[in-house]
């Protein structure tokens, strides 16, 4: 018997157990990646859908009044409302994000790699 071969032989299956055991965590690590991007993307989707909200709700009010609304004051109250539908996302919002992100989550979870 060669003893050189079974040398080699448990050298490369400690080898493939050491791969094996690192790709379960990078896996894991992944997976915990992949559901912070998923909030993050599920919450920048709700900012973005409170946002449009906005913007149907000022279309109800009706114009007029003393004076007229210059460009810069439109652009400011656009940038206004943008930071306060991010802010109320951010703050759980009217719960779009948390349903999106467990529904996509337990997607996740039934996909095979």
């Amino acid at each position: 018997m060669d003893l050189t071969n079974t040398n080699s032989l448990m050298i490369s299956n400690s080898y493939d157990e050491q791969r094996y055991k690192k790709s379960v965590s990078n896996s894991s690590d992944t997976k915990s990646n992949d559901l912070a991007k998923t909030e993050k993307a599920t919450k920048e989707f709700e900012a973005y859908f409170i946002n449009y909200m906005f913007k149907e709700m000022k279309k109800t009010i009706p114009q007029g009044g003393l004076f007229s609304k210059n460009d810069g004051e439109k652009i400011f109250e656009e940038m206004r409302d943008q930071k306060y539908a991010e802010m109320m996302a951010n703050r759980g919002g009217i719960g779009l994000s948390r349903i999106m992100t467990e529904h996509l989550r337990a997607n996740m979870s039934q996909t095979k790699f």
